[in-house]
């Protein structure tokens, strides 16, 4: 028996040492995972739309007393900026500081510390792998997206004089805080300052030197850096922009004459003529929108010359903003010398038409400005230079008879659906149509003034604006110069 029971000793001996350590074992290993027990519980309980912000807390606070030599670097960082994160949801912004600080001391949890130093400057109350798809969608919980760059994304031929590259948001971002990474070494810009956000909190410029016929290109935001984020710390959505460089510098320049040039072949048609003077410097402004001035000498239909100096602005998809004149010590350059004469305002009357040209009858009525217009745009969309005989007596004498003939499809679909939105008249000696031209880019209003003669009314002149009520200004000031002309003539 003795014998048996040694024997059953020995080979006992193994299991029982295993089993001692397990004891003595178990409670160590149980104390080193309950801190990421609990953390994975806290995490669990702010994760999604309904949140239980008591338990974990509850379960932080544990951890922080009880565990948190349990947990590696990174984990214990997480504990501290949830702890803030649910005072700064809570509205305890002073409690919330405290937690983010502890957060940042900690080595070794770069990852995170990105969040704590976000809810030390401003309340976070947003964590991606805790809020991410609870949000309604709406504009204000979309990531940002960029709407807008300068210069265009895509472009080439840009002016390698441009010393800022901008970029414009959807909505106001964290300012200080930006990624303008680099795809290719070889393809990002020279820079020559730090980047920095204008007023409007949207856009971020960073400036550059760019090298003549280069290709460049810029991720903004990519899947390593995100820190172009909205003022609630939302990553903007990555971006990347390339574009390639001119050949030399005044490629800018180029390109706004050319826009400048195609502007006056859509647009102005009572200039029949026109000699270059000088053309200005280029400005941008703080939207990216380019501008040049021009100087010239226009006859207008053949008889008339005057001299205009204005300022063409394009934005950075070179559609047209705006032609302005330009004022010296308050008069436009090239301005009549004779100020225009006031005008009645009891004499003036406006009345809305809303009807387009093609709505209109297409008998030869010129009874009404409105008729007049729907007859000279129906008249010159099918025999282009024929419908000079509809104009009045001093253009049809400054224009040359030249045979009718059709004018391009598009031209004509231009004038035949044009909107007639108002109608303007002057003591019933002058009129203005005020037209919307159909443009799937941009919006095109018409200004076509009319001049009553022999009981008709009869085409005066046509000019081109992207607003209505710059149309209607146009009319009062063209009203005021051919009062003042009257007078003058009448003396």
């Amino acid at each position: 028996m003795k014998r048996i029971f040694a024997w059953l000793q020995y080979i006992m001996r193994p299991a029982i040492a295993i089993c001692l350590a397990c004891l003595l074992v178990g409670p160590l290993r149980a104390a080193e995972s309950a801190g990421e027990m609990k953390l994975q519980k806290a995490r669990v309980a702010l994760t999604g739309e309904q949140k239980d912000t008591v338990q974990a807390k509850k379960l932080l606070l544990e951890i922080v007393e009880k565990d948190k030599d349990t947990l590696d670097s990174q984990s214990l960082c997480y504990v501290y900026v949830y702890l803030g994160y649910i005072e700064d949801r809570a509205g305890n912004r002073n409690e919330a500081i405290p937690w983010y600080q502890k957060a940042l001391k900690i080595k070794d949890a770069d990852r995170v510390q990105e969040c704590a130093a976000f809810g030390l400057e401003k309340p976070l109350t947003w964590i991606r792998h805790l809020d991410e798809g609870t949000e309604k969608i709406s504009l204000e919980s979309a990531p940002p997206v960029v709407v807008r760059t300068v210069p265009m994304a895509g472009g080439a031929g840009v002016d390698p004089a441009l010393t800022e590259i901008r970029v414009t948001y959807s909505k106001p971002m964290q300012d200080g805080s930006w990624s303008w990474n680099i795809w290719n070494e070889e393809n990002y810009p020279e820079t020559t300052g730090k980047p920095r956000y204008l007023s409007d909190g949207c856009t971020c410029v960073l400036p550059v030197n760019l090298k003549p016929d280069k290709f460049y290109a810029i991720w903004l935001n990519n899947d390593q850096s995100r820190n172009f984020t909205d003022t609630n710390g939302k990553p903007a959505m990555p971006y990347l922009l390339t574009f390639r460089t001119g050949t030399s510098t005044g490629a800018g320049e180029q390109r706004l004459k050319a826009l400048v040039e195609n502007f006056f072949a859509h647009n102005y048609r009572d200039i029949t003529a026109r000699d270059t003077i000088e053309w200005g410097q280029v400005s941008t402004d703080d939207k990216g929108n380019s501008s040049i001035r021009y100087k010239y000498r226009a006859k207008i239909w053949d008889k008339d010359t005057v001299t205009n100096s204005q300022v063409f602005t394009f934005d950075p998809q070179d559609k047209f903003v705006s032609a302005k004149p330009v004022t010296t010590a308050g008069k436009s350059e090239g301005a009549a010398a004779d100020p225009p004469a006031p005008i009645d305002p009891l004499a003036m009357r406006t009345y809305t038409v809303g009807r387009n040209v093609s709505e209109f009858p297409t008998n030869a009525d010129l009874s009404t400005p409105e008729t007049a217009y729907a007859n000279w745009n129906r008249t010159y969309a099918a025999q282009g230079p024929g419908v000079r005989r509809f104009n009045v007596q001093r253009l049809v004498e400054a224009t040359p008879d030249e045979p009718a003939k059709p004018v391009a499809p598009g031209f004509a679909n231009e004038l035949l659906n044009s909107q007639i939105l108002d109608v303007c008249i002057y003591s019933n000696c002058y009129a203005a149509v005020i037209a919307r031209v159909p443009n799937s880019l941009k919006t095109i209003i018409d200004l076509r003034c009319f001049e009553r003669e022999n009981g008709q009314w009869l085409n005066a002149g046509e000019d081109l604006y992207n607003n209505a009520d710059s149309a209607r200004e146009k009319f009062v000031r063209i009203v005021g110069y051919r009062e003042a002309e009257r007078q003058r003539s009448s003396k």
